[in-house]
């Protein structure tokens, strides 16, 4: 099995909706840790609101991959045996 990143979808290509979900919760989770400190005085629903939309972002890319055509692997024959014809 192939070593996937964080940011590759189920066919190894790059995600934008990966990577921006990421770069958002981080950015989210640091936002809410400082405005725990007092520093700013934040509306919790901004934070929230914020955080649901990359979670969906998360999520989304993840509900994407179920209509992606998956191509079946190759039968594998033995070359040594004869097919019978029926």
């Amino acid at each position: 099995m192939e070593n996937k990143k964080f940011y590759q979808d189920s066919r190894g290509d790059v995600s934008s909706k990966r990577i921006f979900g990421s770069i958002g919760m981080i950015y989210f989770f640091i936002l809410a840790g400082v405005d725990g400190f007092g520093f700013y005085n934040l509306n919790e629903t901004i934070i929230i609101g914020g955080m649901g939309i990359c979670a969906g972002l998360l999520g989304l890319d993840s509900i994407t991959d179920i209509w992606k055509v998956k191509t079946p692997p190759a039968p594998e024959y033995d070359l040594g045996e004869e097919v019978e014809n029926k």
